[in-house]
């Protein structure tokens, strides 16, 4: 029996396919930074800085680089953070799954769009990696004060690169936009190896890009017209978002925490001792249920897909599996 959906359905980015790489593309320069970021600089709104480059990964080695961190710093991200998070971490400085008196740095992955707290520390620096989140104002920006939030396009569009960074600093944001216009040769090869990826053109080049991504910041003209075609999906999958965490609640009788109700989560939770599902596609992952960092509480969940990704007949299927443990 054929497979409705991806094995991993968390992100739109599985269910899109990118017109294949073009190289006379990128003998003009079309398409532009500057015309991206006021597009979604217009969307949050707010009084912040934003900068566009190539992904998370190279958003977080950014922004490690600008605050000057190395083997000597103790940098924190939560238990099963994603690779993305440990590559970036893992290139610089010393990784730490615990926050504690001796903490440098700590990246508070703010899950699905689910805020989580670093809780009463004094890290000298925080990042706010909003991977998957699309905020609706700018007032959900920085809850932990972090120095900047890091959002992933891929996780939130369906481009096949970009992210985001937000920030009230300019200096890092200029410092950014200053590594991303070098070594224009990798930000082509990195772009060409993520397209085949994203189309399934080549097996394994997921491996390969992502070997060299932390230091990678650029975007060329193919990955530069993919965002900006698909810049409409942010607001596109903002709207399903919400209209299906509202059917969920009420199906599920539950409520969206206040601190989460400005920003679209990419999945629905649900508590595998309460749940479970009739269907082997229904993915389960850890949550920390105390969203603090420095008390965890680590639970296992079933996650239904909230994003535009999924059509509306599989969305349906999804719940219909859904059953509650007696």
């Amino acid at each position: 029996m054929q497979k409705l959906i991806p094995e991993d359905y968390q992100w739109p980015n599985f269910f899109f396919t990118p017109e294949k790489y073009d190289d006379k593309l990128e003998q003009n320069l079309t398409f532009s930074y500057e015309e991206i970021e006021k597009y979604f600089k217009g969307a949050i709104r707010g009084d912040h800085e934003l900068c566009l480059l190539s992904s998370g990964r190279s958003a977080l080695s950014a922004i490690i680089r600008f605050l000057k961190l190395n083997r000597n710093h103790a940098t924190y991200a939560p238990p099963y953070s994603s690779l993305c998070v440990w590559n970036s971490i893992c290139h610089y400085a010393n990784p730490q799954t615990s926050i504690d008196q001796n903490t440098d740095a700590a990246c508070i992955v703010h899950k699905w769009g689910y805020v989580e707290d670093i809780g009463k520390n004094n890290v000298p620096y925080i990042i706010e990696d909003s991977v998957d989140s699309i905020p609706l104002n700018a007032n959900t920006l920085f809850p932990n004060n972090g120095i900047a939030e890091v959002i992933s396009l891929p996780k939130t569009i369906g481009s096949y690169s970009g992210a985001l960074v937000i920030s009230k600093d300019l200096g890092l944001i200029n410092f950014i936009k200053e590594l991303r216009e070098a070594r224009y040769e990798t930000i082509k090869s990195q772009s060409r190896l993520r397209n085949q990826e994203s189309r399934k053109d080549v097996t394994n080049n997921e491996l390969l890009w992502s070997h060299n991504e932390w230091n990678n910041f650029g975007l060329d003209q193919n990955a530069l017209k993919n965002i900006s075609e698909y810049a409409k999906n942010w607001k596109e999958n903002q709207s399903i978002i919400l209209s299906r965490r509202t059917y969920l609640n009420e199906i599920f009788q539950r409520e969206t925490s206040n601190k989460d109700k400005d920003r679209c989560q990419a999945v629905y939770l649900l508590p595998e001792q309460e749940y479970s599902s009739t269907s082997n596609q229904l993915m389960t992952r850890f949550f920390n249920t105390s969203m603090c960092a420095t008390t965890p509480n680590y639970q296992k969940h079933l996650i239904l897909p909230l994003h535009m990704g999924v059509d509306e007949q599989t969305f349906q299927n999804l719940i219909n599996s859904v059953i509650k443990n007696a």
